[in-house]
């Protein structure tokens, strides 16, 4: 099953550790699996019937897209979007949005 990828923009009081991990506990409990954290981000996946449900609608896939003469390409993946912030992470959580597929240089 492929999961998309999220990534959780932290609010300022909430970029502290043990608040960072209070935001993970609380993805977690939604159905969201932390993957990584940086200092003002949480990265998560979800999978894609989680995502309908907590969304209301389906991650948007792209396709990978093979090395043209201009460019290396790009591997597939879900549209980038900028989602509501579901009411349990809304105290710490300033954004919430699909990862886009890595773009290749």
């Amino acid at each position: 099953m492929t999961t998309v990828p999220l990534s959780l923009l932290l609010r300022p009081a909430a970029r502290i550790p043990g608040e960072v991990a209070r935001v993970q506990q609380a993805a977690s409990a939604l159905g969201l699996e932390p993957t990584a954290t940086g200092r003002a981000t949480i990265s998560c996946r979800v999978s894609q019937e989680r995502f309908a449900e907590l969304f209301g609608e389906p991650a948007i896939a792209v396709s990978a897209r093979a090395p043209g003469r201009s460019d290396a390409g790009t591997p597939g993946g879900f549209a980038e979007a900028v989602l509501p912030v579901p009411a349990a992470l809304a105290e710490w959580v300033e954004s919430l949005s699909v990862t886009p597929p890595a773009t290749r240089h």
